[in-house]
């Protein structure tokens, strides 16, 4: 054997002469391929200007004094090239991609590819930094501008499927994705200190708002609160909470289209609330409620409907229970109610006990004691003024209430003096009250339909008395 398995070094023979000749060779081929450390792997044919000492990896197709050398290590040494066969297991790292290849008797590949075993080598590795360094606190670090992760086929041995799995070790820790700018965090997505899927945001990466919850336990969804909590046992809708000092706190759904529609739909059937553009066909800048023609229209205080448009009686507007509720209040009064007929009283005789007849000598001292009187309203009405918000936004608005003086004259009668006149005539009806039973000094009211009955009672008096005159005029 005149040279070595593996590196080929030439082996020196006894009674050799020259034997520095043999020596010195050994040793360039050994400085060669000992830590061998190529400039580039990608050339066919040899660099103009290579230093003394280069080394290559000739690429396929090599031309020039590289013809033939395909995949051999090629050294420039003392002005001329030099070639060196690697084997099988052969490592070289290739300078200009910072990159490790090994010789699998064929080809030169990277090395972390070139099979299963050679990937194990990675495993429990410290830290890993891909177009950057890894640090203690980042022990895998990458620097880069797209990411790729592709499932594998069921022909390459996979299933198709690709999962991204973060595990965190308890409910209290947080596992997240947390995005920055200028390393300062702006949005968080995760389970952060609970089983909760939170989304929150923040303008400073140091003060965050709860944008979304997803309840871990009931699926509920939070808007504007970590801690969802629709009403309903086992609920798992839709909570949204605000906290906006001076604003208005506004949901919006919107259609760009110019024909279009907004709507939001509860339940399967066509019930919800809808609003109709400027140039819809119908519902043209309105907002309309809507049921699917079978179920009622209700509006609730507490667990009670109060008011109701009900479908089984023909769309009329009801109140949620019979003879519970009344129509606006002593401060809060509707200016005027426009009908077609008059107001309907229910006044069946088998809804009342009868206490007696009104006494003609009674009604007609009440007539004497109150005088009707024309007035003027000190506060006529509430014009009511709308603002446009600029701090809210487009779309929103306050509004502003200022009282006017009354402008008609009418003509009625004064509480107080109904009062007195019933007083006077010993009558305790409810034609006549107080808003407050409790406050003496609050405001006064009246039952115009209460007062017909008593003057019902003087006419028909004075009708007797007319009757008795003319009858003894006859006679």
């Amino acid at each position: 054997m005149s040279n070595t398995p593996h590196l080929g070094l030439p082996l020196l023979f006894a009674a050799q002469s020259q034997k520095h000749v043999t020596h010195n060779e050994a040793l360039l081929i050994l400085d060669a391929v000992a830590q061998l450390a190529v400039i580039d792997r990608d050339l066919t044919t040899p660099p103009p200007s290579p230093a003394d000492g280069a080394r290559y990896l000739v690429a396929a197709g090599g031309g020039g004094a590289w013809t033939g050398q395909d995949d051999a290590i090629a050294l420039w040494q003392d002005g001329a090239w030099s070639f060196l066969a690697p084997l099988a297991g052969w490592l070289a790292f290739v300078a200009d991609e910072r990159l490790f290849l090994v010789f699998d008797g064929t080809a030169w590949t990277p090395f972390a590819a070139e099979s299963a075993d050679a990937a194990q080598d990675l495993q429990n590795v410290a830290r890993l930094g891909i177009g950057t360094t890894a640090d203690a606190i980042n022990p895998l670090s990458a620097k880069l501008n797209k990411a790729l992760f592709s499932a594998r086929s069921a022909g390459e041995g996979g299933d198709g499927d690709l999962r991204y799995a973060l595990n965190k070790v308890g409910s209290g820790n947080v596992v997240s994705l947390l995005m920055q700018t200028g390393y300062s965090g702006r949005a968080e997505i995760g389970l952060v200190g609970n089983d909760d899927l939170a989304l929150r945001v923040s303008s400073d990466g140091a003060a965050w708002t709860d944008a979304m919850t997803i309840a871990g336990a009931s699926g509920a969804v939070g808007l504007g609160t970590s801690s969802p909590a629709p009403t309903g046992t086992g609920s798992r809708g839709l909570h949204a909470k605000a906290n906006v000092v001076g604003a208005h706190v506004a949901a919006r759904v919107e259609n760009e289209a110019a024909s279009g529609y907004s709507s939001l739909w509860l339940g399967s059937s066509n019930d919800g609330l809808l609003r109709g553009s400027a140039a819809a066909a119908s519902w043209a800048n309105q907002l309309v409620f809507l049921t699917s023609g079978t179920t009622a229209l209700s509006f609730a205080v507490g667990a009670a409907a109060r008011l109701k448009i009900d479908a089984a009686t023909g769309g009329h507007t009801l109140p949620g229970s019979d003879n519970a509720y009344t129509l606006g209040a002593a401060g809060a009064r509707w200016a005027a109610v426009w009908a077609a007929n008059g107001v309907i009283q229910t006044s069946d005789g088998r809804d009342k006990t009868v206490e007696a007849a009104i006494p003609s000598t009674d009604a007609g001292r009440l007539v004497d004691a109150v005088a009707p009187v024309t007035f003027r309203w000190k506060v006529g009405g509430t014009e009511v003024e709308v603002v446009e918000d600029a701090v809210d936004g487009p779309g929103t608005a306050a509004h502003r209430e200022r009282p006017r003086p009354g402008r008609r004259q009418h003509a009625g009668f004064i509480a107080q003096d109904i009062r007195a006149g019933l007083e006077t005539a010993g009558l305790d009806i409810g034609a006549w009250g107080l808003c407050d039973l409790d406050d003496p000094d609050s405001r006064q009211w009246l039952r115009p339909d209460q007062l017909v009955a008593l003057l019902w009672a003087a006419l028909r008096d004075t009708r007797t008395r007319l009757a008795t005159l003319e009858a003894r005029e006859v006679a």
